[in-house]
């Protein structure tokens, strides 16, 4: 699927949190249009998505707001 290259580009553990959180909608869609259009709206997130967790990853614990 093309959507774990970009759990790969993730870091750390969460590129196999993301990438299983986007998978478990796919099988739940009715149909394979539904499907593209999910995993299309996602690809143009993606850029944001790898820079944004790089720099809260790289910032450290002590910079990240509480869970």
């Amino acid at each position: 699927m093309t959507l774990r290259w970009v759990s790969w580009l993730l870091p750390g553990y969460l590129g196999t949190e993301w990438l299983a959180e986007e998978t478990s909608f796919l099988p739940q869609a009715c149909d394979e249009g539904e499907r593209r259009r999910h995993v299309r709206c996602y690809r143009r997130g993606v850029q944001q998505l790898i820079l944004t967790s790089w720099a809260l990853h790289l910032r450290g614990p002590r910079s990240r707001p509480p869970s």
